[in-house]
């Protein structure tokens, strides 16, 4: 893979997804298999993950505590620094791409992609839209600026600074874009990509241990900290959530 650029998946209570979903797509979009390693919480999970990590031929790595920024912070500890690292979540099934504003096509060659983020960020954290409609989504690449760069599919070049660090399991990918975005002066977001996931419909994951009060735990740090970057809403289903200030 070009820039020999790693992929790290956090993965918990979901052997069957992964093999469904991420898995196959990294393979089939070109992948090289042994930059992929999927980190789990503790031993009790390996014997379940085994099936998948020895049919895609991955790495794996153990020892983390449960929870989001547990998860992210042991990843970004584990490489070393200067490491091109895309993170990606274990239920993702699909990366497209905008054709035009009703199309969709899928990304077939994820090395090129992965390689272009790297080179559009020049060093900082890199995202892609963060959801999958054509109409909103623009050919475009936005270098400057605050952006929301959303958790299921990010990248960036491993450095041990503290910004790579969360403190929050819920809105983690809000405390990244701004950590970032301070750090480095920007986030940058390839706006004609996208990926396809179910987020809060799948088993597993952060669904076994999210609880109404830590939601509002990690939303309420995040809006304490930084009150002129981050803003409390409810969305139309009643969930709260962030929006960030828009930097452009």
């Amino acid at each position: 893979m070009p820039r020999n650029v790693q992929i790290a998946i956090p993965s918990y209570h979901r052997p069957r997804r992964i093999a469904e979903t991420t898995l196959p797509l990294l393979r089939d979009g070109g992948v090289d298999m042994a930059s992929v390693t999927v980190f789990l919480t503790d031993e009790t999970e390996l014997a379940a993950y085994t099936p998948a990590i020895e049919a895609f031929g991955i790495g794996v790595e153990v020892g983390h505590g449960v929870g989001t920024a547990e998860a992210h912070n042991h990843i970004a500890r584990h490489y070393p620094p200067g490491t091109p690292l895309v993170q990606i979540d274990d239920d993702v099934s699909r990366i497209v791409q905008r054709q035009d504003e009703k199309t969709l096509v899928d990304v077939r060659d994820l090395p090129a992609l992965f390689d272009l983020a790297f080179h559009e960020a020049c060093g900082t954290l890199w995202c892609v839209y963060p959801a999958a409609n054509p109409f909103y989504m623009a050919d475009r690449v936005r270098r400057s600026g605050l952006w929301y760069a959303e958790g299921c599919l990010f990248g960036y070049e491993v450095s041990g600074g503290d910004w790579e660090l969360c403190h929050v399991d819920h809105g983690d990918d809000y405390e990244r874009s701004i950590r970032f975005f301070e750090a480095l002066g920007a986030v940058t977001r390839l706006d004609n990509y996208s990926f396809v996931s179910k987020f809060w419909k799948e088993p597993g994951g952060l669904q076994d241990v999210r609880t109404p009060e830590n939601v509002m735990a990690g939303l309420t740090y995040i809006t304490d900290r930084w009150p002129h970057l981050a803003k409390l809403y409810y969305n139309a289903a009643g969930r709260p959530n962030l929006r960030l200030k828009v930097i452009k």
